[in-house]
């Protein structure tokens, strides 16, 4: 990813006017995310690319919903919400929605079966309903991770205002420090919790290299509660799941087995 540098370096990156504490809203965010119950609405800005996602649980559910395409193309559906989901997991399976209206189920022990055409990518689904990195500070998503993305011990590193988009909030500042096998350090991640009043509204994180801070992702949450819609994981009602293909002959007809129909 390209790195871009801060317009005034470190002077924009550091936090003024020192608060005591971490804010108390951290520990309600990550008490929601610890009990599975969650929605979040986000749009993360990677610089050369926007991701805007729906991600939501409760209980052993998950959903995970694309909202925006790749900035600077056109999308196949109209920028905002879709009413169905990308992703859903419930009752020990992944659901992959084709349409709304088209889907393709899997159980959760299937996806290590050698039949499955690897190039499908049934062995990462799980990965889609993975919150960002970008929360790795409030909650560990080792289910839905991958173990290549462990990110390790996250420190609390004080708090005061910062400026992002033009405005001042009140921040936390978390710090990880990316050490060589040896144990030396070769840079530090910083992760900037932006709140306005009684919500969080950024996370910003960067990469502090050589003394100089570089702005790595911006994510804008544009919903977090716990207050979740049991329709987030309903079924669409007119949509028809088959099954994976397993390499049997309904693979070799091209003609998918019909397995549930809503």
């Amino acid at each position: 990813m390209k790195k871009t540098i801060l317009s005034l370096a470190l002077a924009l990156s550091t936090l003024t006017s020192a608060v005591c504490a971490e804010q108390p809203l951290a520990q309600q965010y990550r008490e929601w995310l610890r009990s599975g119950a969650f929605v979040i609405d986000y749009e993360a800005d990677y610089r050369d690319h926007v991701v805007s996602k729906t991600l939501a649980g409760d209980g052993n559910m998950r959903m995970e919903r694309s909202n925006l395409k790749i900035k600077g193309i056109i999308p196949a559906f109209a920028y905002g919400k879709k009413n169905y989901p990308d992703t859903l997991y419930r009752d020990g399976k992944y659901y992959r929605f084709e349409s709304k209206k088209k889907a393709t189920v899997a159980a959760a022990s299937q996806l290590a079966d050698p039949n499955i055409d690897p190039s499908a990518g049934w062995n990462t689904i799980r990965y889609n309903l993975a919150l960002p990195d970008e929360f790795a500070p409030l909650y560990d998503d080792a289910a839905y991770r991958p173990a290549s993305a462990a990110m390790g011990n996250f420190a609390y590193d004080g708090s005061g205002k910062k400026v992002v988009a033009k405005q001042e909030y009140v921040c936390d500042k978390y710090t990880l420090p990316l050490k060589s096998q040896a144990g030396n350090t070769l840079a530090e991640l910083s992760y900037y919790y932006c709140y306005d009043k009684d919500k969080l509204v950024y996370i910003e994180k960067a990469i502090l290299e050589d003394s100089k801070e570089y702005i790595l992702s911006r994510v804008k949450i544009k919903q977090f509660s716990n207050d979740v819609p049991s329709e987030l994981f309903a079924m669409p009602k007119g949509c028809k799941v088959y099954a994976v293909g397993i390499g049997d002959m309904d693979d070799l007809l091209n003609k998918p087995a019909l397995v549930e129909e809503y």
